[in-house]
């Protein structure tokens, strides 16, 4: 990696990054065109909402849309599946249990503790 700030000049870039790969590769080529393929970056700042300004999604059907077996650590077992949209903050779950989304799948195995908080988000303890 190659650090830079806003305002960095391209040519100290350049150089910068010929002397990393002279100390990582023991040479390098100055005069060899450089290809930028990822750039990483941070912020700091505040953003003009809060929390409280994002409306809740309200739930939609039922929680369970029913089970299917899955190979947990202790063995193949029957997992309830669960709509994510459909739940509510406040609502807890026990494995085994899956949980689905358009975005993503949580799986929460047998004997964990999965906990919609008020923000929405879910917490999963085990």
């Amino acid at each position: 990696a190659v650090p830079y700030a806003v305002g960095d000049r391209w040519d100290l870039i350049a150089e910068r990054f010929h002397i990393r790969h002279h100390e990582r590769n023991g040479f390098s080529r100055p005069s060899d065109a450089i290809e930028v393929v990822t750039v990483r970056c941070e912020t700091v700042g505040r953003p003009a909402m809060t929390w409280d300004d994002i409306p809740a999604a309200a739930p939609s059907g039922e929680p369970v849309r029913g089970s299917r077996k899955v190979l947990a650590a202790s063995g193949e077992t029957s997992a309830r599946v669960y709509r994510r949209s459909a739940l509510v903050p406040g609502t807890v779950v026990t494995g085994a249990a899956i949980i689905e989304e358009e975005e993503a799948t949580t799986y929460v195995d047998t004997d964990d503790r999965l906990e919609v908080l008020d923000d929405g988000s879910l917490e999963l303890t085990w």
